[in-house]
């Protein structure tokens, strides 16, 4: 059964969340794009409703200019240091997709107060930009925010804005940014590709260093579990039940963490076997999850077990009432009271069984039993306890 923590994603910035951001993001462009339209038809001429209509129309492509800047920003960042949007999640692009709308939002202001659409183009850039350069800055650095990102969100709101303004030179427009985008895929790609090659060695490398570095602690995870089950074996009915309980719990705790070490080991033998590129890396991501986690609950669950053991063995300690074994008893039949000689099987007064002299292997107390009134069952003696610790005697 597959561990529940190794199912959690490792992958970063997806193209689930990517997807999920647009869709709601125009959702909100084409409720906003009616709304401008709706406030504006019962102030405005007829003249000024084709004006209008362009504005609704660019505030309804930002969903399409959000999915443009979610795609080249997970690639340039790629590019920038593979890895680093590992732990960018929705939320994260959520808030930077808001602040990258913020000028759709301006604009569509602007607009609908029939402020001319390249002043409200300009004036939506000074807003917008310098906070989005901003945001991004504190995701990677700020070098990156203005050589790339910024750049970016230029090229992206400006495809929405050429969508609609660009008229006769429109398709000039498209195609030469079509030819620079195909420029710069065609010089970065094998950067990037070199980029995750190296990401995917260093992950697998970490994991391998991992495994070694987690062994010496489940070989002592180990050794404990083999202690703690000889102690559990001991049944002493004199006992409290929780105390034995807690060393139970404690051992079921470093039993499942021992399970998660081995899961991890078999999925650095998988990865290191593995020829596709997807596999390796689902098998790695799955391992480092776990690596993780056995790095700090392996050694606090062997700790905890430790001093259950400790605690198990002082209450033992306590409850035996004769630590230091008395004298041996007079060697005397217990049927008739008459002297035995040592090593008689038998009394030589009244011919009973003589009696046995059993040692506590924890206590060492000595217990006489009267082997004239024991009754065999199935050809052996019924099982007896010391009568100083109630430790059950060997067979």
């Amino acid at each position: 059964m597959r561990d529940p923590g190794t199912q959690r994603r490792s992958a970063g910035f997806t193209l689930v969340e990517l997807l999920t951001v647009v869709v709601i993001l125009t959702f909100l462009a084409f409720a906003a794009s009616h709304n401008v339209i709706g406030a504006s038809s019962a102030r405005i001429s007829e003249a000024a409703a084709a004006e209008i209509s362009l504005v609704a129309r660019l505030v309804q492509l930002a969903g399409v200019a959000v999915l443009l800047f979610g795609a080249g920003f997970w690639y340039l960042v790629e590019l920038h240091e593979a890895g680093r949007l590992d732990r960018f999640r929705l939320g994260h692009f959520l808030l930077l997709a808001t602040t990258y709308s913020l000028f759709f939002a301006v604009f569509a202001v602007l607009g609908s107060h029939a402020v001319d659409a390249w002043l409200a183009v300009t004036i939506a850039a000074l807003v917008s930009y310098p906070l989005l350069v901003l945001h991004v800055a504190t995701i990677v650095d700020v070098r990156f925010a203005c050589v790339s990102a910024l750049p970016l969100a230029v090229l992206t709101t400006g495809i929405a804005v050429n969508g609609v303004y660009g008229g006769e030179v429109r398709s000039f427009v498209y195609l030469g940014m079509v030819c620079g985008v195909v420029a710069v895929l065609t010089i970065t790609h094998p950067l990037l590709a070199r980029g995750r090659e190296r990401r995917r060695a260093h992950l697998e490398a970490a994991l391998d260093a991992a495994v070694a570095a987690l062994a010496a602690e489940a070989a002592a995870a180990r050794a404990v579990v083999a202690t703690a089950r000889g102690r559990l074996e001991l049944q002493d009915p004199v006992e409290l039940g929780g105390v034995r309980e807690w060393v139970e719990r404690r051992l079921a705790a470093v039993t499942t963490e021992l399970g998660r070490h081995e899961r991890m080991m078999l999925l650095a033998d998988a990865m290191r076997g593995a020829s596709a590129l997807r596999e390796r890396a689902g098998q790695c991501a799955q391992g480092q999850v776990l690596a993780v986690r056995l790095r700090v609950q392996l050694p606090q669950a062997r700790a905890a077990l430790e001093a259950a053991l400790v605690a198990l063995a002082e209450h033992r300690a306590s409850e035996a009432t004769a630590a230091v074994p008395g004298p041996a008893p007079d060697s005397h039949c217990m049927a008739c009271g008459h002297a035995c000689a040592k090593g008689s099987r038998f009394c030589p007064g009244c011919g009973a069984v003589c009696a046995e002299a059993r040692a506590c292997r924890r206590c060492d107390t000595i217990t006489r039993l009267p082997r004239h009134l024991l009754t065999a069952i199935d050809g052996a003696l019924p099982p007896t306890h010391c009568h100083g610790c109630g430790e059950r005697h060997a067979a």
